[in-house]
């Protein structure tokens, strides 16, 4: 028989066991009533023996003032003590070790189950644990998918931070906003509470990131903490302001503080986002030196996209060319930006002197990147210093690879003031529906005198020491720089042909707009003496038919289109003959009489752009065809 010492520890063993047992039914829940012990708390719900439950929740609510009991706190049931070993494996995180000892059990006795407690907790962890796998890998569809399974009395913070990120991730931020707010009401750890207001932060729109901060200003567990993560607030809002999501600036009071932070760190980062929001608000003397130390403290090519902008913005056009130039290759708005520095001096009307040096990198540059903006500058320039055969070089590429119509009537110029009048016949007609304007050309002769054709005496110098060619200049005019050749421009030979070779195949389009400049469009030596040239039968087909349009001009001539959308290779609309005025070229078309495009009959040797059919220059009608002609459509 026990004696009274034995019996009376018997209750005190049961409770410090049962409290133990609880102790692991919650080792699942990290940060869940951080610093309170609910143990006791449970095992009386447990049991319940509700009397003693009130009594220890007052006592935890004075010792812990803002403690709050656990929702969830009459669900709790006394572990069984044949479960042991099933907590002992819970607790070790041996989830698939604890499911096959529970699968065997149930096959060894039937009709045992495990209880609830272990069920719910096991089936809690499993969750947490798919839930931070899929979060590691970045997977937030994923984690979006398994946090709407979420319950809602979870207080794990590290578990809502990743089911808040993945639903902010995955487009969501409204449930993102939701899990955030619940993680700052539910959980006592100061550090916990902080770094869910800077999750809001990172993760939320601005409007919803400043509501969760105004809630836990309103809370006094937590305003008495934000001062910790003011500087990330602060950083926050200016990043929103760059990105138009706020239009109010930020106090000066309240970036002065992270200002210094910065300066005192070397922050590079930092010192960036600041030099960025200087120069959005155009306080350019104040973003130079932000970017200035952004780039001392280790900044990238995006912070020297920003230092450049500034020293153009200064006026420091040298400074910032060079700054665009030297980051060039690891961002490509630093190239496009080299390109655009430069083209507005090359470009204007009464040509400036620049060194030999910078027009060499930035032909180099232009050629390298295939600039059509670049190109089109030097060759500008070179027209501008009467170098109409550097000019043609780069107008051609310019053509090749960005056609515009100012670069287009450019080309043709050089063209004809190189007096190339077939091929500047070729280009007007090539352009002449993407660019009318380009036809004008071959009406409006300027008959003024050009500058290029003035004798220009070079200087004298002023003394015998000056006495010597000045490098970069132009020995043949002395107008000012030689501008740089393309670099990959080879000069070849005019090949010597006989009679019997003709007729020789030449190139249909821009023979720089595809492959490789020095092959394509080169004449090549054959055999038996012969000559041939690397030019595709038929250019690329371009053009796709519509449905509802009737068939082109240009179709009469063997040109076909690409099948339209539903397959269909024949034009789908007739205009009716009495629509159409007779005698005019449309009507000619119409009518099948136009075989092949034929250049109308100079009228006079003395004019110096050739006469044309009809009132558009596409070779559309026969030579015999009147003046008068109305304009196809």
């Amino acid at each position: 028989m026990p004696s009274r010492l034995t019996a009376g520890a018997l209750p005190a063993l049961a409770l410090g066991a049962a409290i133990l047992l609880c102790q692991a039914a919650r080792a699942d829940v990290p940060g869940a009533g951080a610093g309170v012990d609910e143990s006791a708390l449970r095992y009386y719900a447990a049991s319940r023996q509700f009397a003693r439950v009130e009594a220890e929740t007052r006592r935890l609510q004075r010792v812990h003032p803002g403690w709050q009991p656990p929702k969830d706190i009459w669900l709790e049931e006394l572990g069984h003590g044949d479960e042991e070993p099933l907590w002992a494996l819970f607790a070790a995180g041996k989830l698939d070790a604890l499911q096959a000892r529970i699968d065997a059990r149930r096959r060894s006795q039937p009709g045992w189950k495990p209880s609830r407690t272990l069920t719910e907790k096991l089936e809690r962890k499993r969750l947490r644990v798919a839930v931070m796998s899929a979060a590691g890998e970045a997977k937030w569809e994923t984690v979006a998918s398994l946090a709407a399974r979420i319950d809602g009395a979870e207080t794990d913070p590290e578990l809502l931070w990743a089911a808040a990120e993945g639903f902010a991730r995955s487009n969501h931020p409204a449930e993102a906003q939701d899990i955030l707010r619940r993680t700052l009401s539910g959980t006592l750890d100061p550090a916990a509470r902080l770094a869910t207001v800077q999750k809001a932060f990172a993760l939320l729109p601005i409007g919803a990131a400043e509501d969760i901060l105004a809630a836990a200003k309103r809370d006094p567990r937590v305003s008495d903490e934000l001062g910790a993560v003011a500087g990330d607030v602060t950083r926050a809002r200016i990043a929103a302001f760059l990105h138009r999501e706020r239009s109010e600036v930020v106090a000066d009071e309240e970036i002065r503080p992270l200002a210094e932070s910065i300066r005192l760190s070397r922050d590079g980062g930092g010192a960036s986002l600041l030099g960025w929001y200087a120069f959005a608000r155009r306080q350019n003397e104040e973003a130079l030196e932000w970017f200035k130390l952004a780039i001392a403290s280790g900044g990238d090519a995006m912070t020297a996209h920003g230092l450049a902008h500034t020293l153009r913005r200064l006026g420091h056009m040298r400074e910032a060319e060079d700054v665009a130039y030297a980051w060039r290759e690891p961002l490509v708005q630093n190239a496009i930006l080299f390109i655009d520095l430069l083209e507005i001096a090359l470009t204007a009307e009464k040509p400036t002197r620049i060194e030999p040096e910078r027009l060499e990198r930035y032909a180099r540059v232009a050629a390298e990147t295939q600039s059509g903006e670049g190109a089109q500058a030097l060759a500008w320039y070179a027209t501008n210093l009467c170098q109409d055969d550097v000019a043609l070089a780069w107008f051609e590429r310019a053509v090749a690879w960005f056609p515009k119509e100012a670069t287009v009537m450019g080309y043709a110029n050089s063209l004809r003031r190189l007096r190339r009048q077939r091929d500047f016949v070729e280009v007007v007609n090539r352009y002449d529906g993407l660019f009318p304007r380009v036809v004008d050309l071959l009406f409006k002769v300027d008959d003024r005198p050009s500058v290029c054709d003035a004798p220009v005496k070079p200087p004298q110098p002023q003394s015998a020491y000056l006495v010597m060619d000045r490098p970069g200049t132009d020995p043949r005019n002395g107008r000012g720089l030689l501008v740089p050749r393309p670099p990959d421009e080879v000069s070849v030979e005019a090949p010597k042909v006989r009679r019997a070779d003709f007729p020789i195949p030449v190139a249909a389009e821009n023979p720089r707009r595809e492959g490789r400049p020095s092959e394509v469009g080169r004449p090549v030596p054959g055999a038996a003496g012969g000559w041939r040239r690397d030019v595709a039968e038929r250019g690329p087909l371009i053009a796709r038919r519509v449905v509802g349009v009737a068939a082109m001009p240009y179709e009469a001539f063997g040109i076909s289109l690409l099948p339209a959308y539903n397959g269909s290779e024949a034009s789908s609309a007739f205009l009716s003959s009495d629509r159409v005025s007779a005698g005019t070229l449309w009507a000619d078309e119409l009518a099948g009489g136009a075989s092949r495009p034929v250049l109308a009959r100079r009228p006079s040797a003395a004019e110096t752009a050739p006469a044309l059919s009809g009132s558009r220059f596409v070779g559309r009608g026969r030579p015999d065809a009147p003046t008068t002609a109305g304009t196809a459509p």
